[in-house]
């Protein structure tokens, strides 16, 4: 990502539109639950390994991919992009880890 693109998103982004990133909620304890996706003893363990995975140097994004592969689009593309995802992360109240994944994985 560019500086200018940077410096306009930061712009966007701490404008008062925006809510401010909240501390991560604490995951409510289940009593018995059938569901199998309810696994509170696991959570910690899987937050850590994702954590993990996106420090690994290995999955992050190639230096200079947008110049070198995505040539089609503009930096304005990428912002209006962007911008809609934003829009779309307050319109469906998501955590804001899967707004920045989803724009890392522009």
């Amino acid at each position: 990502m560019g500086y200018a693109m940077h410096k306009i998103l930061h712009k966007k982004c701490t404008s008062k539109k925006v809510k401010k990133v909240k501390k991560a909620k604490k995951v409510k304890k289940v009593k018995k639950s059938s569901d199998p996706q309810m696994c509170e003893a696991y959570v910690a363990d899987i937050y850590d390994y994702i954590h993990n995975m996106e420090m690994d140097a290995k999955r992050r994004p190639m230096p200079g991919y947008i110049e070198k592969v995505q040539k089609d689009f503009s930096v304005d593309t990428r912002l209006q992009l962007v911008l809609l995802l934003v829009q779309i992360a307050e319109r469906f109240q998501l955590c804001s880890e899967t707004l920045h994944l989803a724009v890392s994985y522009m």
